[in-house]
Protein backbone atom coordinates (compact mmCIF):
# COMPACT_ATOMS: atom_id res chain seq x y z
CA UNK A 1 0.00 0.00 0.00
CA UNK A 2 1.23 3.29 -1.02
CA UNK A 3 0.60 6.41 1.40
CA UNK A 4 0.83 9.66 0.50
CA UNK A 5 0.96 11.16 4.09
CA UNK A 6 4.22 12.59 3.29
CA UNK A 7 3.32 14.83 0.29
CA UNK A 8 -0.35 16.01 1.11
CA UNK A 9 -0.73 18.28 4.13
CA UNK A 10 1.16 21.37 5.61
CA UNK A 11 3.78 19.42 7.87
CA UNK A 12 6.67 19.32 5.65
CA UNK A 13 6.29 23.04 4.58
CA UNK A 14 9.75 25.25 5.38
CA UNK A 15 10.03 28.58 6.94
CA UNK A 16 10.16 29.70 3.04
CA UNK A 17 7.06 27.95 1.72
CA UNK A 18 5.57 29.40 4.66
CA UNK A 19 6.50 32.74 3.80
CA UNK A 20 4.91 31.76 -0.11
CA UNK A 21 2.41 30.11 1.30
CA UNK A 22 1.84 33.79 2.99
CA UNK A 23 3.23 35.80 -0.17
CA UNK A 24 0.02 33.76 -1.89
CA UNK A 25 -2.74 34.70 0.25
CA UNK A 26 -1.42 38.35 0.71
CA UNK A 27 -1.59 38.89 -3.17
CA UNK A 28 -4.70 37.35 -3.55
CA UNK A 29 -6.32 39.50 -0.85
CA UNK A 30 -4.85 42.52 -2.46
CA UNK A 31 -6.23 41.11 -6.08
CA UNK A 32 -9.61 40.78 -4.32
CA UNK A 33 -9.14 44.30 -3.11
CA UNK A 34 -8.62 45.27 -6.45
CA UNK A 35 -11.19 43.44 -8.31
CA UNK A 36 -13.52 44.86 -5.31
CA UNK A 37 -12.87 48.56 -6.05
CA UNK A 38 -12.85 47.99 -10.13
CA UNK A 39 -16.64 46.71 -9.12
CA UNK A 40 -17.27 49.30 -7.38
CA UNK A 41 -16.13 52.23 -9.72
CA UNK A 42 -17.13 50.01 -13.06
CA UNK A 43 -18.86 52.48 -15.70
CA UNK A 44 -18.98 50.52 -18.78
CA UNK A 45 -18.41 47.11 -20.73
CA UNK A 46 -14.85 47.21 -20.88
CA UNK A 47 -14.32 47.84 -16.77
CA UNK A 48 -16.46 45.16 -16.80
CA UNK A 49 -13.99 42.92 -18.96
CA UNK A 50 -11.01 43.74 -16.54
CA UNK A 51 -12.91 43.23 -13.39
CA UNK A 52 -13.01 39.54 -14.71
CA UNK A 53 -9.59 39.51 -15.00
CA UNK A 54 -8.76 40.49 -11.96
CA UNK A 55 -11.41 37.88 -10.72
CA UNK A 56 -9.67 35.12 -12.78
CA UNK A 57 -6.21 36.05 -11.27
CA UNK A 58 -7.44 36.07 -7.68
CA UNK A 59 -9.01 32.90 -8.46
CA UNK A 60 -5.56 31.08 -9.76
CA UNK A 61 -3.61 32.59 -7.25
CA UNK A 62 -6.12 31.24 -4.41
CA UNK A 63 -5.69 27.73 -6.09
CA UNK A 64 -1.95 27.87 -6.39
CA UNK A 65 -1.72 29.13 -2.93
CA UNK A 66 -3.65 26.39 -1.75
CA UNK A 67 -1.65 23.71 -3.47
CA UNK A 68 1.59 25.39 -2.01
CA UNK A 69 -0.14 25.15 0.92
CA UNK A 70 -1.18 21.60 0.86
CA UNK A 71 1.98 20.59 -1.29
CA UNK A 72 -0.39 19.25 -3.56
CA UNK A 73 2.30 19.46 -6.45
CA UNK A 74 4.46 16.87 -4.71
CA UNK A 75 1.36 14.54 -4.10
CA UNK A 76 0.78 14.90 -8.03
CA UNK A 77 3.81 14.70 -9.07
CA UNK A 78 4.45 11.35 -7.00
CA UNK A 79 0.77 9.67 -8.24
CA UNK A 80 2.26 10.21 -11.68
CA UNK A 81 5.07 8.01 -10.69
CA UNK A 82 3.53 5.98 -9.00
CA UNK A 83 1.11 5.24 -12.27
CA UNK A 84 4.10 5.00 -14.82
CA UNK A 85 5.77 2.51 -12.69
CA UNK A 86 2.32 0.12 -12.22
CA UNK A 87 1.47 0.30 -15.76
CA UNK A 88 4.82 -0.15 -17.17
CA UNK A 89 5.84 3.06 -18.88
CA UNK A 90 7.78 4.68 -16.58
CA UNK A 91 11.19 4.46 -18.32
CA UNK A 92 9.28 5.93 -21.46
CA UNK A 93 7.72 8.99 -19.51
CA UNK A 94 9.45 11.95 -21.34
CA UNK A 95 6.79 11.08 -24.11
CA UNK A 96 3.71 11.44 -21.90
CA UNK A 97 5.76 14.31 -19.75
CA UNK A 98 6.55 16.30 -23.56
CA UNK A 99 2.63 15.74 -24.27
CA UNK A 100 1.50 16.86 -21.00
CA UNK A 101 3.87 19.88 -21.49
CA UNK A 102 1.91 20.33 -25.08
CA UNK A 103 -1.38 20.57 -23.49
CA UNK A 104 -0.26 23.14 -20.97
CA UNK A 105 1.49 25.32 -23.19
CA UNK A 106 -2.03 25.13 -25.50
CA UNK A 107 -3.93 25.69 -22.25
CA UNK A 108 -1.54 28.79 -21.15
CA UNK A 109 -1.76 30.02 -24.86
CA UNK A 110 -5.78 30.32 -24.83
CA UNK A 111 -5.62 31.21 -21.62
CA UNK A 112 -3.66 34.44 -22.71
CA UNK A 113 -5.78 34.76 -25.94
CA UNK A 114 -9.19 35.25 -23.59
CA UNK A 115 -7.89 37.18 -20.67
CA UNK A 116 -5.80 39.63 -23.42
CA UNK A 117 -9.68 39.83 -24.96
CA UNK A 118 -11.22 40.52 -21.54
CA UNK A 119 -8.78 43.14 -20.86
CA UNK A 120 -7.95 44.58 -24.44
CA UNK A 121 -8.27 48.19 -23.06
CA UNK A 122 -7.34 47.82 -19.68
CA UNK A 123 -4.47 49.55 -17.97
CA UNK A 124 -1.03 48.53 -18.55
CA UNK A 125 -1.03 47.16 -14.48
CA UNK A 126 -3.62 44.12 -15.30
CA UNK A 127 -1.41 43.46 -18.27
CA UNK A 128 1.16 43.39 -15.91
CA UNK A 129 -0.55 40.78 -13.84
CA UNK A 130 -2.28 39.24 -16.22
CA UNK A 131 0.65 38.04 -17.77
CA UNK A 132 2.85 37.30 -14.22
CA UNK A 133 -0.01 35.21 -13.64
CA UNK A 134 -0.21 32.91 -16.44
CA UNK A 135 3.47 32.57 -16.36
CA UNK A 136 3.50 31.56 -12.88
CA UNK A 137 0.68 28.97 -13.44
CA UNK A 138 2.75 28.12 -16.14
CA UNK A 139 6.17 27.17 -13.76
CA UNK A 140 3.76 25.55 -11.19
CA UNK A 141 2.33 23.31 -14.30
CA UNK A 142 5.41 22.60 -15.10
CA UNK A 143 7.12 21.87 -11.89
CA UNK A 144 4.30 19.09 -11.59
CA UNK A 145 5.50 17.24 -14.81
CA UNK A 146 8.88 17.13 -12.71
CA UNK A 147 11.41 16.81 -16.56
CA UNK A 148 14.95 16.27 -15.10
CA UNK A 149 16.59 19.02 -16.96
CA UNK A 150 13.79 21.54 -16.02
CA UNK A 151 14.50 20.13 -12.11
CA UNK A 152 18.15 20.90 -12.60
CA UNK A 153 17.57 24.23 -13.70
CA UNK A 154 14.89 25.32 -11.07
CA UNK A 155 17.61 23.54 -8.61
CA UNK A 156 20.40 25.79 -9.64
CA UNK A 157 21.57 28.88 -7.51
CA UNK A 158 21.87 32.46 -8.55
CA UNK A 159 23.62 34.70 -5.80
CA UNK A 160 22.56 31.63 -3.06
CA UNK A 161 19.44 31.63 -3.89
CA UNK A 162 17.52 28.68 -5.73
CA UNK A 163 15.81 29.93 -8.73
CA UNK A 164 12.93 27.89 -8.57
CA UNK A 165 12.12 30.80 -5.42
CA UNK A 166 13.57 33.18 -7.86
CA UNK A 167 10.73 32.18 -10.43
CA UNK A 168 7.87 31.88 -7.81
CA UNK A 169 8.72 34.42 -5.38
CA UNK A 170 9.43 36.76 -7.81
CA UNK A 171 5.73 35.79 -10.49
CA UNK A 172 3.67 36.27 -7.09
CA UNK A 173 5.64 39.68 -6.06
CA UNK A 174 4.87 40.45 -10.39
CA UNK A 175 1.07 40.54 -9.63
CA UNK A 176 1.03 41.97 -5.96
CA UNK A 177 2.89 45.27 -7.13
CA UNK A 178 0.56 45.31 -9.75
CA UNK A 179 -2.62 44.87 -7.88
CA UNK A 180 -0.84 47.92 -6.36
CA UNK A 181 -0.45 50.14 -8.88
CA UNK A 182 -3.74 49.56 -10.36
CA UNK A 183 -5.60 50.32 -7.33
CA UNK A 184 -3.55 53.29 -7.09
CA UNK A 185 -5.10 54.28 -10.40
CA UNK A 186 -8.87 53.62 -10.15
CA UNK A 187 -11.21 56.37 -10.35
CA UNK A 188 -8.16 58.49 -12.31
CA UNK A 189 -10.09 60.15 -15.16
CA UNK A 190 -6.53 58.68 -17.19
CA UNK A 191 -4.20 56.02 -16.60
CA UNK A 192 -2.17 54.02 -19.59
CA UNK A 193 -3.27 51.32 -21.22
CA UNK A 194 -1.78 49.01 -23.68
CA UNK A 195 -4.70 50.21 -26.36
CA UNK A 196 -6.15 53.37 -27.23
Amino acid sequence: MISFKGFLGTGNLTIVGWLTVILYFSTVISCWITARKLRLAEKDIEDAKELRGWRWITATLLALGLCRLLNFQAALTETGRIVARFQGWYGERWSVQFAFLAAIAVACLIAAVTLGRWARKASVATWVALTGSIMLTGYVVVRVVSFHHFDRLIDAKFLGIRLNLIFELGGIGVVLAASYWRRSNIGKSKFVSLSR
